[in-house]
């Protein structure tokens, strides 16, 4: 079962929105990593689904981009090959460093079960209409996943 779409599926930060092939969110955050946070517990509840995600161990993670909008694509997309590999579903996220072009994390996980297809399958994340802005706020951006 997909996540409603245009309401927050009881996740601070993140707005699952209308489209019309794929799936795509709204993240907020009052910073960076509050931002980074919210995409990645976006997308692990697009792959959970209805099944709750407690952790049961951690991964290091440690990314260089030119800018933000980069970081944040290939932050989702090595998310998202660590649940294709492993079944990753992160819980939570603690950045030791989180700059404009570098992050270092560490995601608590859990393994998704082998014998349960997720809800969805994400294909990737796309660049179509992705931006990241400063609002008054904190930060905002919409995030397409091709499924």
């Amino acid at each position: 079962m997909s996540p409603k779409k245009g309401t927050s599926n009881h996740l601070e930060g993140v707005r699952f929105l209308e489209h019309t092939a794929d799936i795509r969110i709204e993240v907020t955050g009052a910073d960076q990593a509050e931002l980074f946070t919210h995409a990645a517990l976006g997308l692990s509840s697009l792959l959970a689904g209805e099944r709750a995600v407690t952790p049961t161990d951690e991964l290091s993670v440690s990314l260089e981009a030119d800018d933000m909008e980069e970081l944040m694509m290939n932050w989702l997309r090595e998310l998202l090959f660590f649940h294709e590999v492993k079944g990753v579903l992160s819980a939570s996220v603690a950045f030791s460093v989180l700059t404009e072009s570098r992050l270092v994390a560490v995601v608590s996980y859990s393994v998704a079960d082998e014998t349960e297809q997720p809800d969805v399958e994400i294909k990737g994340v796309t660049y179509h209409g992705f931006s990241i802005t400063k609002t008054d706020a904190g930060f905002t951006t919409d995030i397409l996943f091709d499924v």
